[in-house]
């Protein structure tokens, strides 16, 4: 149960919006393996499940809309150019690399937003939280380094 409610210190929760956003992005494209490899990534990271989850479902609504107009149009340019022909044509004939549907223009463009726009939203969303939450007590750091 701790792990699903998670931490609420600021970087916990920034990490869970970052992640949500990216999730989001991904999960109404049918980029299935890639979902799941980037949703495995983000249970074993330390931040706040319940927050990324509410985040990655808002985001898909919004991502619905957006693939069509955004997301196919850089993924069209990302997948046209002769560089990323050649390594994905190399990647590509490993049958596990087909299935993560990163020759789809959505698909494609959908994970390179999402990917642009991870490390800003973090910070974007950290800055505040670090400002708004209380910040943890000396005894409570000194206990949880016991713990580990």
């Amino acid at each position: 149960m701790y792990k699903l409610l998670g931490r609420f210190g600021a970087s916990e929760i920034a990490l869970a919006i970052s992640f949500g956003f990216l999730l989001g992005m991904l999960l109404p494209t049918s980029g299935k393996l890639l979902f799941g490899l980037v949703l495995i990534l983000f249970l074993f990271s330390r931040a706040n499940l319940i927050i990324g989850m509410l985040i990655m479902v808002a985001v898909s609504f919004v991502s619905i809309r957006i693939d069509p107009m955004l997301c196919h149009g850089i993924g069209d340019s990302i997948l046209t150019n002769q560089v990323v022909q050649v390594i994905g044509g190399i990647l590509f004939k490993i049958p596990v690399a087909a299935w993560t549907m990163l020759d789809n223009t959505v698909v494609c463009g959908s994970f390179a937003v999402g990917l642009v726009f991870f490390v800003p939203i973090f910070i974007v969303a950290w800055v505040p939280l670090r400002l708004l939450l209380p910040k943890p007590k000396e005894s409570a750091k000194k206990k949880s380094a016991d713990n580990n």
